[in-house]
């Protein structure tokens, strides 16, 4: 994919994160706990990673991070998405590295690393180490959650394949 392509695609992710993270804060799924979301941009950013590689995803992420907060957000919920988007992207690049792993397990793994990320943040925050008595359930969310958005990069995935569209990270027909 030459620089002009490529800059389109992942401008047009840009814009698909955003949108996804805008409907997202419409949805009225809080699970009882605030600032709970689905995730819904990590499956765009686990699909950068297997067509497009780290550098790509990273920079979408990042960058979806900081115009999402900056139009809706303040800073400590930046620190927060910051912090955990950052980490759950290395985390998901690197198990998706190991070929034994494929998207659902990566996205899962990445969805629990985001929670317990953001609450770690919040307890150095806020000074409250009560707070960390919520990671076993947002665990638990984030392992569903990132299930969830595993099956749709997956599904997108064997999509853009079919398309031609080649990948980065080798063959990802796992699921």
């Amino acid at each position: 994919m030459n620089r002009a392509k490529k800059a389109a695609y992942l401008g047009l992710s840009l814009a698909l994160c955003l949108i996804l993270s805008y409907l997202e804060s419409l949805l009225p799924f809080q699970f009882g706990i605030v600032g709970f979301r689905i995730g819904l941009p990590n499956f765009l950013i686990l699909l950068l990673l297997s067509t497009q590689g780290f550098g790509s995803a990273i920079s979408v992420n990042i960058l979806r991070i900081l115009i999402v907060n900056l139009l809706f957000g303040n800073i400590i919920s930046l620190a927060f998405s910051l912090a955990a988007g950052v980490l759950s992207t290395l985390l998901m690049f690197a198990l998706l590295k190991l070929r034994s792993v494929g998207f659902l397990g990566a996205s899962a793994a990445g969805g629990a690393c985001h929670n317990v990320v953001q609450v770690a943040v919040a307890a150095i925050l806020f000074k409250n180490t009560a707070l960390l008595k919520l990671c076993p359930p947002l665990m638990l969310l984030g392992l569903f959650t990132g299930i969830f958005c595993g099956i749709l990069s997956y599904l997108c995935h064997n999509r853009l394949e079919k398309l031609g569209i080649g990948t980065k990270a080798g063959n990802r027909n796992k699921i």
